[in-house]
């Protein structure tokens, strides 16, 4: 899916808007949840989901980490890996394709534990939790955001357009994804509903392709505008869901006992 996703057309499109960071917030969300996890120089971190690898290379050049990745899709991986080359940070960092689920390292491997923004395209959430407490060492920190259920909640009708469009099987929200860590015996430092920064967001994406980016968008969509006022209405849609509660991002920060 990672792969359809972000290497055809709709994953263009996003990171026109997004940039390289591809989550909501970008630079600034990325600092403060490096904040609140406590990332300091030596330490060895992995990246579920980890993309084109740009949160890494932001570790490993402010913080000096060991950055390890992966990801489901050979298409992210290899952008990563070339990437990761051209900012000459190939030594500080490794990245391998594979199930996510299925996490290929020993227990107690890392002393942090990250991911931005993706486990909501994942089919089973809690397995990648179990995986990711696996693999963290003990007093390990987890960190991660997510686009979410809001704490209002959505209709089911609601939920079936949204998750339709963004094409994600379902969207755990922070409340469910704070039990399902400390079931797997995590303790939760921090849990925060950014549905106001996920509408800030997608109102500056709007606003980048109706106002400046209009014809790139629309090359990227084959020329085609009733795609695109396709893309922006349900984008509008999402906003809507975000100043209602309904649906948004969240960030969670937990430590292994």
């Amino acid at each position: 899916m990672f792969q359809d996703l972000y290497g055809g057309p709709e994953g263009r499109l996003w990171e026109l808007v997004a940039g390289e960071m591809l989550h909501c917030g970008g630079l600034r969300h990325t600092t403060e949840m490096a904040t609140e996890t406590g990332i300091s120089e030596g330490k060895k971190i992995l990246d579920i989901c980890s993309g084109f690898g740009t949160t890494l290379r932001l570790l490993a050049k402010k913080f000096k980490v060991h950055g390890f990745g992966i990801d489901g899709s050979p298409y992210m991986v290899a952008q990563a890996n070339e990437r990761t080359r051209r900012e000459g940070l190939s030594s500080d960092i490794l990245y391998q394709q594979g199930d996510v689920h299925q996490l290929p390292w020993p227990n107690d491997a890392f002393d942090f534990v990250w991911s931005e923004d993706a486990w909501c395209y994942l089919n089973t959430k809690a397995d990648v939790i179990k995986e990711a407490v696996r693999v963290l060492k003990p007093g390990g920190v987890m960190g991660f955001s997510d686009w979410v259920t809001g704490p209002v909640g959505m209709t089911r009708e609601e939920a079936a357009r949204v998750h339709g469009f963004l094409q994600m099987p379902y969207t755990e929200s922070v409340e469910s994804y704070s039990a399902i860590l400390e079931k797997n015996g995590m303790r939760i430092r921090s849990a925060k509903d950014l549905c106001d920064q996920f509408v800030e967001s997608m109102s500056l994406y709007i606003r980048m392709i109706s106002e400046q980016l209009t014809y790139d968008a629309l090359k990227i969509l084959g020329d085609d505008p009733q795609r695109l006022d396709y893309v922006l209405a349900e984008w509008s849609y999402l906003i809507e869901m975000g100043r209602k509660g309904k649906f948004g991002q969240g960030r969670i920060v937990a430590i292994k006992a």
